[in-house]
């Protein structure tokens, strides 16, 4: 069995998660020794449910923020040619068709982005069924364990999306630069 601080599979961290398997089995006469050694169990907890909340919320921005960048650049795709076609410009030309590339290349890269991975989260079910029978310190050290890694997969699946939204940015500069190419001549 691998230790807890050693790369799993997404599965056998679920699985751990829902058994307890591999946690630290603390023997009913250690408990008082263990809450009296380790007394920041109970602040840690509370630090561990806010951590949740937390990426959650950063993670809802970056939602808005490429559902906000890929509805600009559908408007900016769509008004452009519009306005050409009022000024008489030919379609047929290399730079529409690069900034058509790049904003489709966009919402491949937005697509991506709300598709990729899933927030993971300490389920209820999983409490009620695999939890409750646990002392309340016992509990909140095993919460807090798997926040830590709950929060480490939602800050991966956070960075991905960012990164791509960065990639959507520069793809929508470089729209609007062969846009302008295109209706300068």
């Amino acid at each position: 069995m691998k230790r807890s601080y050693e790369k799993q599979s997404p599965a056998a961290e679920l699985k751990q998660m829902e058994t307890g398997e591999g946690l630290h089995q603390i023997a009913p006469e250690d408990m008082g020794a263990n809450e009296k050694n380790y007394p920041g169990v109970a602040h840690a907890y509370e630090i561990a449910l806010a951590s949740y909340d937390s990426i959650i919320k950063r993670i809802d921005v970056m939602d808005g923020r490429i559902q906000t960048m890929l509805a600009f650049a559908a408007t900016t795709t769509a008004i452009v040619p519009t306005a050409a076609k009022a000024a008489g410009l030919s379609f047929r030309s290399y730079w529409l068709y690069f900034a058509l590339v790049a904003f489709g290349l966009q919402l491949i890269f937005g697509t991506i982005a709300r598709l990729a991975g899933t927030i993971r989260l300490l389920t209820p079910e999983t409490l009620y069924h695999k939890w409750l029978h646990k002392s309340k310190w016992t509990f909140e050290k095993d919460l807090i364990h798997f926040a830590s890694k709950d929060f480490y997969h939602n800050a991966k699946l956070l960075k991905l999306r960012w990164m791509l939204t960065v990639s959507i940015s520069i793809l929508f500069f470089v729209e609007v630069g062969f846009l302008l190419i295109w209706v300068s001549r």
